[in-house]
């Protein structure tokens, strides 16, 4: 081939590896609820019943061959991740959780109740025995717990909020053989509502104290023009930056990567991005992405699928997720797995 030819193509495909390397890893699937029946999943009231929402954390030793059968099939389709949804508030009854919401107030200053972090131990074991090489676990306040709530400042309920996320990371543990990533507060990335800026201030000041070799991005973003920037800022005042971001877009409508990449560069921010949150199984979508990600040279490390079918309302649309479009063109070999 000309030389000149070979440099516009490269060029062209945004380097070595190109659209084939956006994502440069298989990513997989957020699950949201072991075996829900979307029909009845129609109002606050269903995500708190017991009855109705069944939380995988809570209760995964009920639902655990439900909850397999799902994995292994998640597993034989090309997905290599998992992610599980942590929504959390301090509950007034005597119970782990109330539907989709974990009692934070199980224990003394703030933690989940022993049977949560039994299951989550179980579900890393399972999950690491099925061939996924990453699971990630996103803490997410709720209600009172939700610094973006606070008129000003409640320390009490900052402590409880760490207490849960200290004493669950500690709880799991460090388990060989599959890479753990922690969101330490979903969407709260790159926000400056009521007191969501000092909180993820704060809690990255003490995750980096008390953890030493726990992977984490930080907080997830809600992807908007400014709050990368904003996130990377309030990072690197509190500690060390992360070595990537986590981003939310079910659209990536162009330019929504450019400012992305704009704001990386501004604020020297992390080199690797992951989506964590994106439509189900959607051609569309990761046309667009990786078109965006050589454009605007975005690394995608790999990208999570939420539940949710374009163009469909509701928070989920779908009971499984079997099917996965988000993965290197390219054929992921295990010798290609993610190294820890």
């Amino acid at each position: 081939m000309a030389p000149l030819l070979a440099l516009a193509l490269a060029l062209a495909l945004g380097g070595a590896g190109g659209l084939a390397t956006v994502p440069r890893e298989a990513g997989g699937s957020v699950m949201v609820a072991a075996a829900p029946d979307v029909a009845k999943l129609h109002s606050s009231a269903a995500w708190q019943d017991n009855h109705v929402f069944h939380n995988i954390p809570c209760r995964y030793e009920q639902y655990r061959d439900q909850v397999d059968r799902e994995l292994a099939q998640m597993r034989r389709h090309g997905q290599r991740k998992v992610a599980l949804m942590l929504w959390f508030a301090p509950l007034d009854q005597n119970q782990d959780c109330a539907g989709f919401l974990l009692n934070s107030r199980r224990g003394d200053g703030g933690e989940f109740g022993e049977q949560v972090i039994s299951n989550l131990k179980w579900l890393i074991a399972d999950a690491r025995r099925l061939g996924f090489d990453e699971l990630q676990l996103r803490f997410a306040p709720m209600d009172g717990a939700d610094p973006r709530g606070w008129r000003s400042w409640d320390e009490p309920k900052f402590r409880q909020n760490w207490n849960t996320i200290r004493s669950t990371i500690a709880g799991v543990g460090r388990p060989g053989g599959i890479r753990l990533v922690y969101d330490l507060g979903v969407e709260l990335g790159g926000l400056t509502k009521g007191c969501a800026k000092q909180y993820v201030e704060r809690a990255w000041t003490l995750f980096n104290g008390e953890f030493t070799g726990v992977r984490s991005y930080g907080f997830s973003i809600a992807l908007a023009p400014g709050r990368v920037a904003e996130l990377v800022r309030d990072l690197r005042a509190a500690g060390p930056i992360p070595g990537e971001i986590a981003i939310d877009d079910y659209d990536v409508a162009d330019p929504g990567l450019a400012y992305v990449a704009k704001e990386l560069e501004q604020t020297r921010g992390p080199a690797s991005v992951i989506v964590q949150e994106a439509p189900y199984a959607d051609t569309r979508f990761i046309s667009r992405l990786r078109t965006q990600a050589v454009r605007y040279r975005v690394r995608i490390r790999t990208v999570m699928q939420w539940p949710l079918r374009s163009g469909r309302t509701g928070p989920i649309s779908e009971s499984s997720t079997p099917d996965f479009l988000y993965a290197p063109a390219a054929p992921q070999r295990a010798a290609d797995a993610p190294s820890r």
